[in-house]
């Protein structure tokens, strides 16, 4: 990229230092992907942690190393919980119950009985919460991807084709691969290769409640407004 504050050209070109003839260790495959995703215009929190060591140092910065060092394999477990998301990480950090015995194992337990969503809600801001993140995301959607995305936190399968979700959301499958390419544009489903996606768990649970609230005819969660009213 030039320094003169145009557009990057077409063609133009991203460098990483992979750190290979410096002392320390080499950049990883994950950790170079996310800078170039930075470079690219990525929001940091949208970019997941692509390894579960560089999840438990962003999960350190925030808890506290010694709060990941006490509760190892609970901090391992709560990373994977998180999908690796730096957002859902601090998160995380901030709803510990710090005077407990085993915070993290306390708050992995809530994840797993109450929901991913509804154990990482920050009380008292509003503007601190998974599902206030997501939706700016889901608002920009047309109404065929917002169903489509609804329709995907239905489905038992997390790895799912596209002549599969065509034949659940009764649509073509042209029409399918083109509204999931834009799910993953917005980063609301990952693309595996060919024509198979997944939604992760933190993105599944929030599409599974949004499908929940269509099928009550609630009001749909309208995440923007929702953060400016609380602020």
């Amino acid at each position: 990229m030039g320094a003169s504050g145009h557009d990057p050209v077409p063609d133009g070109q991203l460098y990483v230092d992979l750190r290979g003839h410096g002392p320390g260790e080499p950049l990883s495959a994950g950790a170079a992907l996310a800078h170039l995703l930075v470079g690219l215009g990525v929001p940091a929190d949208a970019v997941p942690s692509l390894d579960r060591g560089h999840a438990l140092r962003v999960l350190a910065q925030s808890a506290g190393e010694r709060a990941v060092a006490d509760e190892l394999t609970a901090a391992g477990v709560l990373a994977d919980l998180c999908d690796g998301l730096p957002l859902a990480l601090r998160i995380a950090a901030g709803a510990l119950d710090q005077g407990a015995r085993t915070p993290t194992a306390d708050l992995v337990a809530e994840m797993c009985a109450d929901g991913l969503l509804a154990a990482l809600g920050v009380h008292g801001d509003p503007r601190a919460r998974l599902d206030i993140s997501f939706g700016y995301s889901y608002d920009v959607l047309g109404d065929v991807e917002r169903r489509l995305f609804r329709l995907l936190g239905t489905l038992p399968a997390r790895d799912l084709a596209a002549p599969v979700v065509a034949a659940a959301a009764e649509m073509t499958i042209g029409a399918v691969r083109v509204a999931l390419r834009r799910l993953a544009d917005g980063h609301l489903v990952v693309r595996l290769g060919g024509d198979r996606y997944e939604v992760r768990g933190l993105l599944r649970e929030y599409a599974r409640v949004l499908a929940v609230e269509e099928q009550q005819h609630l009001p749909a969660r309208r995440v923007r407004q929702a953060g400016t009213d609380a602020a």
